[in-house]
């Protein structure tokens, strides 16, 4: 385009006139992508997952006792992934929980790629690490 207004003109400013535009077009575009790529690339939380409502779901599942060391970052564009550990009470079943947590967390909170770790309260009074 420049190129053809030069070309007819004679007018040489054209060209930097509009490759300066070209480059404001794009700047705001280029910035937000940056920032998405910075936000992965540091393992932030996602902007829709609330990690507070997360664990309160967690808690909520029948025979949790409690919920700990939970961690949610973004892997890539468009895939999520949560790794934690749930402590379930004496007698329950740990499969029981796995599904129902797993479900919760790809239904309720979009999370493709989830680690749980099932922990036994008394092995977590024994290291005295139980969480509150």
């Amino acid at each position: 385009m420049a190129a053809l207004v030069v070309m007819f003109t004679g007018w040489t400013l054209t060209d930097p006139i509009i490759g300066a535009g070209i480059g404001l077009f794009i700047l705001p575009r280029t910035w937000s992508l940056l920032s998405q790529a910075t936000h992965i690339l540091m393992e932030g939380v996602p902007a829709e997952v609330d990690v507070t409502l997360l664990e309160s779901a967690l808690k909520r599942i029948p025979g949790v006792v409690a919920v700990h060391d939970l961690h949610v970052w973004t892997i890539t564009s468009g895939l999520d992934s949560m790794s934690g550990h749930v402590v379930i009470g004496d007698g329950v079943d740990a499969h029981v929980v796995l599904r129902t947590a797993k479900a919760i967390l790809g239904g309720q909170f979009h999370l493709q790629h989830v680690t749980i770790q099932v922990e036994d309260p008394r092995y977590i009074k024994e290291e005295g690490r139980l969480p509150v």
